[in-house]
């Protein structure tokens, strides 16, 4: 999927083989249980980078919807600061 979705200069500046995911909690304050959320740590021209993806499917429109992936966001990272 990463290969798909980055541009092909990234892509091959990426060692794929050093994809490793990052186990975190599903659940944040206010959110509810999520799963389609990945936390990913990888080597990009040699330095450890973390890759953040999120896939969210609504079925009507909602106009907080950058809101709440924003949430979704901040929660992941500041999750992972806490670990670090």
């Amino acid at each position: 999927m990463l290969r798909a979705a980055l541009p092909a200069d990234i892509v091959a500046a990426t060692d794929l083989s050093t994809l490793t995911r990052i186990e975190r909690g599903n659940v944040g304050p206010d959110l509810g249980e999520r799963t389609s959320d990945v936390m990913l740590s990888v080597l990009v021209n040699g330095e450890r980078t973390l890759v953040y993806v999120l896939l969210e499917h609504q079925s009507t429109p909602d106009r907080r919807m950058p809101l709440r992936l924003l949430r979704y966001m901040v929660h992941a990272w500041e999750e992972y600061e806490e670990r670090c």
